[in-house]
């Protein structure tokens, strides 16, 4: 499974369209990538005809790490719709963790630079205005895993905590992981009763 959130040339972040996507029932790896082929053209092919126009940039969060197949055939979809720029990043939660002097573990937003093709994020921790840390067990960080990108390292970093805040149908302020990856889950959840031959709604409200 891997989702995607595109933008119009915008630092911030927005997260008006998001394509959710999951391959089932390909057993064979050739089989495999020729489905996820087809359905980033399809995903684009549609963002194109709600949007007019094609992205300027590709972001793809996925839970495991990309292969180099993977990492060819989202080349080659970018490259076929002429989008500027592409970042593939895989996420994962972790159990890598700060200790912080006093009551309370480190702040929503700290950074881990393991090296040049990994970082762990906290997602949930200590936030400022409250004076706290509103939570009920120890936060866990999010390995976020490089695996080719365009971007600045700390621009990737931000877009995902702000993407952990825009679960708009929960009271936690925050979530572990960013909406992408939450909103494809439950897509995915959804699709599994759908035969191969229905036709699949495009826009994520669909699925709410």
């Amino acid at each position: 499974m891997f989702t995607a959130f595109v933008k119009l040339g915008s630092p911030a972040v927005q997260a008006s369209w998001i394509a959710c996507m999951e391959i089932r029932g390909v057993r064979n790896r050739a089989g495999v990538e020729t489905a996820r082929s087809q359905s980033r053209s399809t995903n684009l092919q549609q963002y194109e005809a709600s949007h007019r126009q094609v992205p300027a940039r590709l972001v793809i969060h996925k839970t495991s790490k990309f292969n180099q197949q993977e990492i060819e055939g989202c080349e080659e979809a970018v490259k076929e719709f002429r989008i500027h720029d592409l970042d593939l990043l895989s996420l994962a939660p972790s159990f890598v963790r700060l200790f912080r002097d006093g009551d309370y573990p480190p702040l929503r937003g700290t950074i881990i630079d393991a090296d040049e093709t990994q970082s762990f994020l906290y997602t949930r921790g200590s936030i400022v205005y409250y004076e706290e840390y509103p939570g009920m067990y120890v936060p866990k960080t999010l390995q976020v895993r490089f695996d080719k990108i365009i971007s600045d390292k700390r621009l990737l970093l931000e877009e995902i905590l702000a993407l952990t805040k825009m679960n708009w149908n929960n009271t936690q302020i925050d979530s572990l992981t960013p909406i992408t990856i939450k909103a494809a889950r439950q897509v995915g959840d959804i699709l599994r009763y759908v035969k191969s031959t229905d036709s699949i709604q495009a826009r994520y409200s669909y699925f709410m």
